[in-house]
């Protein structure tokens, strides 16, 4: 292994981190909480790039389904089935996207905020049908996906702005002061 590949290790591993850390500051909000993981997992993508980032991503999955309790709902190849399933899933896949596209130029805010709402719509994309699967097996009723997205995604989106926007700027930063490329 290379000093590259090292440091993109470490650096991987760092983010997992992040993202359990970022699980455990959140905000009970019916079956979906609000959580500062889904920022940690777009700036992983947007500062280690697509590889290295979703692999930061699959590492916390990874870590999460063997049992460790790093998910809002605990541990366990389980969560991956509850309501929260999707967004989980669609985690390595806004990672992967936030990085390809932050590729183009990775120093430029614009590109930055472009590539983290992308990622986060990705996200989005895989959650909310998942989440309106899972309620209505629990219910037994059909879920409009009018309501999934008022239950597993408006409520969130004003916070997702927020992440976006800071994690481009975060994100900017560190590729000024390290170069990935």
């Amino acid at each position: 292994m290379n000093q590259k590949q090292l440091s993109m290790a470490i650096h991987s591993a760092v983010f997992s981190s992040l993202i359990i850390l970022g699980t455990f500051i959140r905000i009970p909000l019916g079956p979906v909480p609000i959580v500062l993981a889904n920022f940690f997992v777009i700036l992983s993508g947007l500062f280690l790039g697509p590889l290295w980032g979703s692999l930061s991503v699959l590492i916390y999955l990874l870590l999460g389904a063997l049992g460790l309790p790093v998910f809002s709902a605990g541990g366990g190849f389980a969560v991956f089935l509850g309501p929260t399933g999707g967004y989980l899933l669609g985690y390595p896949a806004g990672s992967f996207l936030a990085g390809l596209i932050s590729r183009i130029n990775p120093k430029r805010l614009t590109v930055l905020l472009l590539s983290a709402g992308l990622g986060t719509a990705v996200i989005y994309l895989l959650g909310v049908p998942w989440l309106i699967w899972r309620i209505s097996a629990a219910t037994g009723e059909g879920v409009s996906l009018a309501r999934g997205l008022l239950i597993g995604m408006v409520p969130f989106i004003p916070g997702d702005v927020l992440k976006i926007t800071a994690a481009a700027i975060v994100a900017r930063s560190l590729n000024r002061l390290v170069s990935h490329q």
